[in-house]
């Protein structure tokens, strides 16, 4: 409130108007500090402070003047032996409103700790309040201030803040909302990354906000962003001794409603995407138990299969790898050509136990499993897949569904029973209460642990859950393209051509003399709804004929 363009006029005035009262003081230079907290920032980390400290060993004044001392810092762990530094290299220390500080007593030192300590608690509290007033804010999906994200703009709103200012109101900007439709649909149809949907944009010439060019940190940000499906959020980030680190979803809280007129993503596509991003980084997930199904790990290669693709000698994956063929015409003309080929990670390591080839030809594989792949769609042509569809999603989600419903209620109750205990703490100090300190504290401990642990388990089944209903839709969408998804997969981009097969197959697994594929189990329930529920995978063998290595 006090910043007013490149000026601070209320502490401005009061240090000049203090200045005139002092005859045998000349104002000899002005220091300027805009928008730096003194509270979260070192001293060291504030140039300002630095230059003013610069000033004073070369002794270009006298005194240093200030509208509080609590301009010089608000840490008490620090700003107290700031002030405490000035004053012991010759520089008298003032204040509009405090005077100056001396240090010629050991309570001097005394109240100067406590001047900052107070400032210090001031600020926390400030903190606080600021932080409860963003959740608020963001819980009723108020616009918090500052810059809208990518896709939105500012406009009036026509109402007016107790000080009497205009509130705007954020909403969406077409012409940017085109390019984070593009960016969501690079993720979910291409299988495309940060870097490569950056690489992308400036390829095409996007407009980027911030710069000329688009950066993958940019577009990954956006990609997790839940106000692309119409809910505001407060809590992504977090700052640790200055340093910004990034918030589990799980912990960020969310506008409890919805607010249609800011999605630009449908919800269930941005879910998916994260369901596509969180499978990149399948170790952190793993930790956590969560399932997110089955996405290709790229989509780059120039093969079709990497990240689904393993050897079946050692079980290491196959990666993309160059074959060159060199040969002399009856010319003597020397030519040379390159294949891409699929090369074990486990072979070309050194792993003594792998007993295969090195590489396997790309052309011979590929051709094998779209045969097959092709075969099996055909064979879904002549089923009836509405009816098993709605059927397997009563069975999978209807399921899932309940169970959450009834971890939902179980958290609701253990949350009353812990309320119960602590409402007892206060009797039981007192001695008025049946429970005994230690008892009830056990008690609680255990009711918190029992609420932890409903908490982690519904968790785990939402996320599970959520997998479903994508599945349910993807099948959906399975249904509606069988009788031309071979048209439509032979005439698209490689990319979405990986992540359409990944969608039906679960794992290729290649050995010398025949190839595995494994398609996914929802399909094969299609055809054969007999079989039993816990034949997961159906299983395709082929001979591999005469390969060439």
């Amino acid at each position: 409130m006090q910043v007013d363009e490149n000026d601070i006029p209320i502490q401005r005035k009061a240090c000049k108007d203090f200045i005139d009262k002092k005859p045998d003081w000349v104002l000899a230079k002005e220091y300027y500090e805009k928008g730096v907290s003194g509270f979260k920032k070192k001293s060291e980390e504030r140039d300002v402070l630095m230059e003013v400290q610069e000033d004073a060993i070369k002794k270009k004044f006298d005194v240093l003047l200030v509208f509080m001392f609590d301009r010089l810092g608000r840490r008490d762990d620090e700003t107290p032996f700031v002030l405490e530094w000035f004053v012991n290299n010759g520089i008298e220390v003032w204040s509009v409103k405090e005077g100056q500080q001396r240090f010629d007593s050991h309570t001097d030192k005394l109240v100067n700790y406590i001047r900052f300590w107070q400032a210090s608690g001031e600020s926390l509290k400030t903190s606080i309040r600021v932080d409860e007033a963003h959740k608020q804010m963001v819980e009723k999906g108020e616009f918090r201030g500052g810059v809208p994200p990518y896709g939105y703009k500012l406009i009036r709103s026509g109402k007016f803040n107790k000080k009497g200012k205009e509130v705007k109101k954020m909403v969406i900007n077409n012409e940017e909302a085109e390019v984070v439709r593009t960016i969501y649909d690079l993720a979910l149809s291409y299988g495309m990354g940060g870097q490569r949907i950056a690489q992308y944009l400036n390829e095409k010439n996007t407009p980027a906000r911030k710069g000329s060019q688009w950066g993958s940190a940019v577009v990954n940000y956006m990609l997790r962003n839940p106000i692309y499906k119409g809910y505001m959020a407060y809590g992504k980030t977090t700052s640790k001794q200055n340093k910004q680190g990034r918030v589990s979803p799980k912990d960020w809280l969310l506008s409890k409603k919805k607010m249609d007129e800011l999605a630009i993503i449908p919800e269930q596509i941005w879910n998916k995407v994260q369901l596509i991003r969180h499978k990149r980084t399948p170790d952190r997930f793993k930790t956590e138990n969560l399932d997110y199904g089955h996405f290709p790990m790229q989509t780059k290669s120039p093969l079709l299969f990497t990240g689904f693709i393993r050897c079946g000698c050692c079980g290491s994956s196959m990666s993309t790898g160059y074959s060159k063929s060199v040969w002399t015409t009856k010319d003597g003309e020397k030519r040379e050509k390159v294949r891409n080929v699929y090369k074990c990670v486990g072979k070309t390591s050194g792993n003594v136990g792998c007993i295969g080839p090195y590489t396997y030809s790309s052309m011979k594989i590929e051709g094998m499993v779209l045969d097959e792949v092709y075969k099996y769609l055909d064979a879904l042509k002549a089923v009836e897949l509405s009816h098993e569809i709605e059927k397997l999603r009563r069975q999978n989600v209807s399921a899932e569904e309940q169970t959450a419903k009834k971890l939902q209620k179980a958290a609701i109750e253990c949350e009353k029973e812990l309320d119960v205990l602590r409402k007892e703490i206060a009797k039981s100090i007192l001695g008025k209460s049946s429970f005994k300190p230690d008892l009830l504290n056990a008690a609680i401990e255990q009711k918190n642990a029992e609420l932890e642990g409903y908490k982690k388990e519904f968790e785990k089944v939402s996320s599970t859950l959520e997998r479903k209903r994508i599945e349910y839709e993807d099948m959906v969408k399975l249904r509606d393209m069988v009788p031309v998804w071979r048209e439509e997969f032979e005439n698209a981009a490689k990319e979405v051509k990986k992540v359409l097969l990944a969608q039906i197959i679960d794992e290729i697994i290649v050995y010398p003399e025949k190839v595995d594929i494994k398609l996914k189990m929802r399909m094969e329930d299609f055809i054969k709804s007999a079989e039993s529920a816990d034949n997961k995978l159906v299983k395709i063998k082929r001979p591999m004929g005469d390969m060439k290595y």
